[in-house]
């Protein structure tokens, strides 16, 4: 998404989330994690759409904590906090990065596929000039 870069990192099996901030049923570590697939094709699809609104302004460092599915689709999406005590930013990137984002599914010892936690990081985006179009 414009300048933002995801990276990922999985949560053991005491990860939780939930849209709404509640807990959710904990979901187990898997044996080979999830990844991020055709990154730079959803990062340009989300930055189309979300930069229509928020192109102007900018975006800040954003953390969010996906539950990818074990087909590889984003099933669920939350803010979180970059640090302790600090506020979580992002919310409004969620609807289009569950829209567009697809990973490889993670998979269990076994190999089968299986629902999991991605923690997405992205780098904030600079605001663009109104009148000129240019990054300032």
């Amino acid at each position: 998404v414009g300048a933002m870069a995801p990276s990922g990192l999985m949560l053991g099996s005491s990860a939780t989330i939930a849209a709404d901030g509640t807990a959710a049923t904990a979901i187990a570590e898997p044996a080979v994690l999830a990844v991020p697939v055709d990154v730079d094709i959803w990062k340009r699809k989300i930055g189309r759409e979300l930069y229509r609104t928020e192109r102007f302004r900018g975006l800040p460092e954003m953390k969010l904590g996906l539950i990818v599915s074990e087909t590889g689709a984003v099933t669920e999406c939350l803010a979180l906090p970059l640090t302790d005590g600090e506020p979580a930013r992002g919310q409004i990137a969620c609807p289009l990065v569950i829209e567009y984002a697809r990973f490889e599914p993670a998979r269990d010892a076994d190999g089968s596929p299986v629902r999991s936690v991605f923690i997405a990081q992205f780098g904030n985006s600079r605001p663009v000039n109104a009148t000129t179009g240019q990054v300032p």
